[in-house]
């Protein structure tokens, strides 16, 4: 900004550890179950310098941080037909983690993670002799205290946890090498993506629309050929097209 008009200096330090660890039982040849677990410890250390001015609402040297420690899990069980096709089945959770907001009266200083659980149906298969392969995949994601902006009574905003948004489709791969050296390729996904519900500080945030930066269709197709020149060297020659549909940059807001 203009000298005199706001100065601040906002430096800032993220930590995690985590410990985890999962363990497979084959129960028998063709059937086997995983399960997983992590926790994980974040420390976010926050020294902020704002000068006096007439925008510095909160002036002088600020420290604040935050910490927080989240467990997540993961489980998933496999049945192989045989050495070529197997379907599978998982469970897990996952977060996102907290933040600091700036020191402002009515505005809370911290705000947690978020956290989601996806479920996930899949089949795997290579045929033609190992020339080609499919990968198909269903999914659900739940997900529950959204990190949203926010505004208090002044109009300021901030960061929240509040609402939830859901995550569903299906993704589609498949390689095929009709001869050597040559391996075509074509990747397809659906996804629906948008909140379900948010928090009263957040009300001017619409749901039902697609979460940004989420195309609902996308499709890419390739090819690709490789073959040896003199010695160590060798070439290659591509072509791919890809389709992404509309997306939103930001989350869809009302205009009242």
């Amino acid at each position: 900004y203009p000298p005199g008009l706001l100065l601040v200096n906002l430096p800032d330090i993220y930590d995690e550890y985590a410990a985890f660890g999962d363990l497979t039982w084959k129960v028998t040849d063709a059937f086997s179950l995983s399960g997983g677990a992590r926790y994980s410890h974040n420390d976010q250390d926050l020294n902020w310098y704002v000068a006096p001015g007439p925008l510095g609402l909160v002036t002088g040297n600020l420290h604040f941080g935050s910490h927080e420690g989240v467990f997540t899990w993961m489980a998933s069980a496999e049945y192989h037909f045989d050495k070529d096709v197997m379907v599978y089945a998982r469970a897990a959770t996952g977060y996102r983690p907290g933040g600091v907001n700036a020191p402002i009266a009515d505005i809370p200083v911290t705000y947690d993670s978020d956290s989601l659980i996806s479920y996930e149906l899949g089949l795997k298969s290579t045929f033609l002799d190992h020339k080609a392969q499919i990968d198909l995949a269903v999914y659900h994601v739940d997900w529950k205290d959204v990190q949203l902006s926010a505004t208090n009574a002044e109009a300021l905003s901030y960061f929240t946890n509040g609402g939830q948004a859901v995550s569903q489709g299906v993704e589609f791969s498949a390689t095929y090498a009709p001869i050597p050296r040559l391996t075509l390729a074509l990747n397809a996904a659906y996804t629906n993506s948008h909140l379900t519900s948010v928090i009263a500080a957040s009300d001017y945030l619409m749901t039902g629309y697609q979460l940004p930066g989420i195309p609902k269709e996308s499709v890419s197709v390739t090819a690709d050929y490789n073959w040896p020149l003199a010695g160590p060297w060798t070439a290659h020659v591509g072509a791919g097209y890809r389709y992404l549909s509309d997306q939103y940059l930001a989350l869809v807001e009302s205009a009242s």
